[in-house]
């Protein structure tokens, strides 16, 4: 998989693999109900808008709120206040 991010922005790679672990997920859980129950098809269209949807929520949180956390050091500051 390193050959495919080779070339990608360090800020990106997190967001990759948090989409990559999101369609996993849920493909997994897709396949395992239907494999459960015998009325539901593995490949519906509720499922794949639930998919582009999350995909698209993930996508935004890393490219505003992320961000803004990032440029703000709000979790630098919040980590200092813990520990």
């Amino acid at each position: 998989m390193d050959f495919l991010l080779y070339n990608i922005d360090d800020e990106i790679k997190p967001m990759i693999f948090d989409i990559l672990r999101l369609l996993t997920m849920q493909t997994v859980t897709q396949l395992l109900i239907s494999v459960n129950n015998s009325k539901a098809s593995f490949f519906t269209m509720e499922f794949v808008q639930v998919t582009l949807f999350l995909v698209l929520s993930l996508m935004v949180f890393w490219m505003v709120v992320y961000k803004f956390v990032k440029k703000n050091d709000i979790i630098e500051k919040y980590t200092q206040k813990i520990y």
